[in-house]
């Protein structure tokens, strides 16, 4: 996919920028890994996520046809997932947790309604929806203590520069016939002479 090739050329130049200037290449080298797993999974999402949310909804959520308890133990192990996704930083999680929660809060209720275990279950509901505010609350101070890297902005700021310069380059090139044209005209150049160099440039 032409989203890949893109993204290995910016990820090679930054590579080679932060070896030029003597910037930390392994800071670097993983902010390109992390690029990397995120276009994945946007690639992903954009391909097979609706039916994999429908797979989910099947085997754990709406359409589960068993039990109660039986989806709740479905719902135990989607949510472990969701909670991997969330350490991990990975989009949306949050948002997947608080659903799958609000589910077993249901599924449970129907299920233990008249025993113990139901509050039990919401207990522990709280108790790790608290958690992983917390964690995600660390975890959003640390990518932004990471973002103001010195090493890593300066390394953004040339390959910006380095664009820039590029960008400059091309267009004095494509301006260059016109440019050698208009001396020559100034300095006498005859048709022929021109006809020439047309030829030959």
């Amino acid at each position: 996919r032409n989203q890949f090739k893109d993204l290995d050329r910016q990820a090679a130049e930054r590579v080679r920028i932060a070896r030029q200037y003597g910037f930390d290449v392994i800071a670097i080298e993983k902010r390109n890994a992390e690029d990397r797993v995120k276009l994945t999974e946007q690639l992903l999402e954009e391909q097979v996520g609706s039916l994999q949310r429908l797979v989910t909804e099947m085997t754990s959520g709406s359409l589960y046809e068993g039990s109660a308890v039986d989806q709740r133990t479905a719902l135990l192990g989607e949510i472990e997932k969701a909670k991997a996704d969330l350490d991990a930083g990975k989009d949306g999680a949050a948002d997947t947790l608080a659903n799958l929660y609000s589910q077993l809060n249901s599924v449970s209720k129907d299920a233990f309604a008249t025993t113990g275990q139901y509050a039990a279950d919401r207990s522990m509901i709280l108790d790790q929806a608290r958690a992983a505010i917390a964690k995600s609350n660390e975890q959003i101070l640390a990518a932004s203590t990471a973002a103001s890297d010195p090493a890593l902005t300066q390394t953004n700021q040339a390959l910006d520069e380095n664009n820039d310069q590029n960008a400059e380059l091309i267009a004095l090139v494509q301006n260059l016939p016109a440019a050698i044209r208009q001396a020559l005209l100034q300095s006498g150049g005859t048709s022929l002479d021109l006809a020439s160099l047309a030829r030959t440039s």
